[in-house]
């Protein structure tokens, strides 16, 4: 078992920003940006670093990091994914059979 970290900045606007008698008295306001993150979970299904996990835990992402239950992280790439069935599979962990726990 694998922990699916996620990040990815998104802008945001107050909804007060778009009332035009807020905007009549303070001006005109640009969306803020956040960092928005979750956290989702995953198996190592191969030897050579494949992670399965639901398409809804990584997408829309900026960025994918797997930690081992050792406290590794390795940064990850999506390979495939599937909303029909919701899985995707995340290249990430390098290394052999070895090396891993």
């Amino acid at each position: 078992m694998v922990n699916i970290a996620n990040e990815r900045t998104i802008e945001v606007q107050p909804p007060i920003l778009a009332d035009p008698l807020f905007r009549q008295f303070f001006g005109q306001f640009g969306p803020e940006q956040e960092e928005e993150r979750s956290l989702g979970s995953g198996v190592i299904v191969s030897h050579d670093g494949l992670v399965l996990t639901n398409r809804h835990v990584i997408q829309k992402l900026a960025k994918i990091r797997v930690q081992l239950a050792d406290g590794r992280l390795f940064n990850g790439r999506l390979v495939a994914a599937s909303s029909k069935l919701d899985l995707a599979l995340v290249k990430s962990i390098p290394g052999s059979r070895s090396q891993l726990p």
